[in-house]
């Protein structure tokens, strides 16, 4: 049974702890779910930003001194938020869930815009389906950026104190 993902982005799928590859046919992002008819089925969506790693200031600073001072690094995702989200369906061939993913943190009229949704006619309980605000990511982010800069100081430093 197919399971399609619209604007996924970075969000993993995972069924019984096992990470679900996500495949691509005609421009739609999918998964494949072994499931008998009329069987319920659990489908957990995933996201941590980059800077939620616990071994990320590891990365950083190798890709720090291979871009060169962090100049020709690619810029980290401002996204800061995660999610953790739990989805239960019926397996039914027929309608197969289809489900949409927003990118926003955020409140609109005093709710948490919603991170998951289902775009098909199949009925299907989200729950969690929301992203929370990660003050690990953030924390870490301002951090790196800090040392970053430092950095960049010392490294033109050293390179002026070298041509003088």
């Amino acid at each position: 049974m197919k399971v399609f993902l619209l604007n996924r982005g970075d969000v993993c799928a995972y069924k019984d702890g096992k990470l679900l590859p996500v495949k691509i046919k005609n421009d739609r992002e999918y998964v494949d779910i072994e499931a008998e008819e009329g069987e319920k089925v659990t489908i957990s969506f995933l996201r941590r930003s980059e800077f939620s790693s616990g071994r990320f200031f590891l990365y950083a600073l190798f890709f720090w001194i291979i871009g060169i001072a962090g100049l020709f690094t690619p810029k980290y995702n401002k996204f800061l938020c995660s999610l953790s989200c739990t989805v239960e369906f019926i397996a039914d061939s027929k309608t197969p869930p289809v489900f949409m993913f927003t990118h926003y943190c955020g409140v609109k009229d005093n709710k948490p815009v919603e991170a998951v949704r289902n775009t098909s006619e199949a009925e299907v309980f989200i729950d969690k389906g929301v992203y929370v605000k990660d003050p690990l990511a953030e924390k870490n982010r301002k951090i790196y950026r800090f040392c970053s800069a430092i950095g960049r100081i010392a490294v033109l430093a050293f390179l002026i104190s070298l041509i003088i």
